[in-house]
């Protein structure tokens, strides 16, 4: 059976769309869109819908303009309606990842769908998605509610979501595209080791397809078996969840603490993953099973009232009452130490500091984010804990690979810094005493991570332009 004839069975047989339904079609030029794309136009007339082109340019790339532009030409030869927009990336954002990525392209997609009437929103998620999504999941450390997988559709605000060739390889969508001389463009990043979905992909995969060349039908079974599993789990987890979860007054969902203690231990862990999904993980925030215990410990003890820290500023923070994600922009975290007169802070990973008005520290996990160089140190576990503070008397910072040393009193007086911008300096040493930046001007040669080390850092340096108030110790 062709991928064609494949992809209309699919369709078919599970009733994805109608002749009357709108579908739009997310394509990104690459050769899994543009596949799907082509094998939408290609259904034969009774179950062949209305189709409209949606393109979301993240502005990441050199070759994004010219995608664009390709991909306008094709819908307009094709007689296709095109909706494109360029992402302008938000002022107040540090720190650029797949999740800030996907919000914004889904809330244009959202919008399209809604302005325009579309029924159905067709994304390009094929099966060797499917296994890399559970293998990335398992590694990382997800939870059930996030290990089903990619489902075939979810029902959205205004429009059905439909991934249509979940049953289709990576390898058949590539030899479908040259068998039709399609036209596509590769992502260079998708060759890149750097990122954990390429090295499962081209390292881990043909090492499975070796061991067992119908892997992908088997991950299918298992996907489909641990989606039973969620269900049974949820028909206990989920009437407990409503009866602990309220709502406050910006709609934010928090448990009831009160009632979350009474469960017994295994209903608690259930409960509260539950709730970081919707809560913590839905926004993006990284959290790790090791900040999870952490986080539970921290709500079974006798303390009335106590925050547990997460990047980006957010905390999970307890009351007698209530358990809750807020948002503490001038907030001190409990597991950074500080001296009595605030002259350095102590951090470690997950920590948000505020150590001046208008002046904030965040150490968090590299995952898959960009950062702004300037304002990001690359750190190493074993740098941990780092120590922020103000320049001592005969600090010093390594210039070079032959690891010649300039004092810190030398660098403000070779690069003219006034007495006021000296005494404002903050910074940043390692567990070894070792100074490695001063933010956000100078960086020691310390600082270039040798590509063999896995584990990284980023301490990541905010300063407001304006600011008032009191430093808070």
């Amino acid at each position: 059976m062709t991928l064609q004839e494949a992809f209309y069975l699919q369709v078919k047989q599970e009733k994805l769309f109608t002749r009357n339904d709108r579908v739009l079609v997310a394509v990104s030029t690459g050769v899994d869109s543009m596949v799907l794309l082509d094998l939408l136009q290609r259904l034969p007339s009774k179950v062949h819908p209305e189709i409209g082109v949606v393109h979301f340019n993240h502005g990441l790339r050199e070759q994004s303009l010219e995608e664009e532009q390709f991909l306008k030409e094709y819908c307009l030869d094709k007689q296709l309606p095109f909706y494109s927009e360029t992402w302008e990336v938000p002022s107040d954002i540090q720190v650029i990842s797949e999740a800030t990525l996907r919000e914004a392209r889904y809330a244009f997609f959202d919008r399209i769908c809604r302005q325009h009437g579309y029924t159905h929103l067709v994304t390009a998620h094929h099966g060797t998605d499917q296994v890399e999504t559970v293998l990335r999941r398992l590694v990382t450390g997800s939870y059930i509610w996030d290990m089903s997988g990619i489902s075939m559709s979810q029902q959205r605000a205004n429009y059905l979501l439909v991934r249509p060739l979940l049953f289709a390889s990576k390898a058949d969508l590539l030899d479908y595209a040259r068998t039709h001389a399609l036209d596509y463009y590769e992502d260079a990043t998708n060759s890149s080791r750097e990122y954990q979905r390429n090295r499962i992909r081209h390292d881990w995969l043909p090492l499975i397809e070796k061991e067992n060349p119908n892997y992908l039908q088997h991950f299918h079974h298992f996907v489909t078996q641990l989606n039973y599993t969620k269900d049974i789990v949820s028909q206990v987890v989920d009437p407990m969840y409503a009866e602990l979860v309220t709502y406050d007054l910006d709609e934010r969902p928090q448990l009831n603490r009160v009632g979350f203690l009474r469960q017994p231990e295994s209903l608690q862990y259930m409960v509260f993953t539950k709730w970081l999904e919707d809560t913590v993980i839905s926004k993006g925030i990284n959290i790790n099973h090791r900040q999870v215990q952490a986080v539970l410990q921290m709500i079974r003890s006798n303390a009335p009232q106590k925050a547990y820290p997460l990047e980006g500023g957010w905390q999970i923070m307890t009351t007698y009452t209530s358990i809750q994600l807020v948002h503490q922009e001038a907030k001190t975290t409990e597991n950074s130490r500080v001296n009595e007169d605030c002259a350095y802070y102590e951090m470690t990973l997950g920590d948000v500091l505020k150590v001046e008005p208008g002046v904030q520290f965040s150490l968090v996990e590299t995952k898959s984010a960009t950062f702004n160089e300037k304002n990001s140190l690359t750190v190493l576990e074993s740098d941990l804990p780092l120590t922020i503070r103000r320049p001592l008397p005969g600090d010093a910072f390594i210039m070079n690979q032959q690891g010649n040393k300039k004092k810190i009193s030398r660098y403000f007086i070779d690069n003219k810094w006034l007495k006021e911008k000296r005494d404002n300096a903050w910074v940043v040493v390692n567990r070894h005493g070792e100074v490695l930046w001063i933010p956000p001007f100078r960086k020691s040669y310390l600082s270039i991570v040798p590509e063999t080390d896995k584990i990284q850092y980023k301490l990541l340096y905010n300063k407001a332009d304006n600011s008032g108030g009191e430093t808070e110790c």
